[in-house]
């Protein structure tokens, strides 16, 4: 069952609760890390400059690291922002346009708790804090999917 498409077709085809010893429907290899990370103002997204869409923080887990370092990395590098906390939540299976192909992303979540200045790189050019409902241009449906999802798990509002 599909969950969510974004823009790309690319489809987030199942969201497995939990911490750990995750089933899920496909021996998909784990390629990646996202985190809805929440703050005073909302839910921090990102803006990606190659896809042109707001998206939640995260990437690819680089060899020598966890899903958890990259999640950490990848707050930072991409938002600038450092997570007071940080806890997985959900693993997240994706059907992957063109080439068709399945992987799996955990999911995390972490709270800042000061904000800190934003500065451009070559992988965001903006950064901002959504309520979790607003209508936001360019937002990534698969993103907006998780951010919903994310939080009905874990039982809090974005602000």
């Amino acid at each position: 069952m599909v969950l969510a498409t974004d823009a790309h077709g690319n489809e987030l085809v199942e969201l497995e609760p939990g911490d750990g010893d995750f089933v899920g429907l496909t021996d998909a290899p784990l390629t990646g890390a996202l985190v809805v990370v929440t703050g005073p103002e909302g839910v921090l997204l990102v803006h990606d400059v190659w896809r042109g869409a707001w998206e939640v923080p995260g990437g690819g887990i680089d060899d020598h690291e966890s899903s958890e370092e990259a999640a950490r990395r990848e707050v930072v590098e991409e938002s600038g922002q450092q997570l007071a906390g940080l806890r997985r939540v959900a693993r997240a299976t994706f059907r992957l346009r063109p080439d068709d192909r399945y992987e799996q992303t955990d999911l995390y979540k972490g709270e800042v708790e000061q904000v800190r200045p934003f500065v451009p790189n070559r992988e965001t050019d903006a950064m901002c804090w959504w309520d979790g409902v607003s209508s936001l241009q360019d937002l990534s449906a698969v993103d907006a999917e998780l951010v919903r999802r994310l939080l009905l798990i874990d039982g809090s509002d974005p602000v």
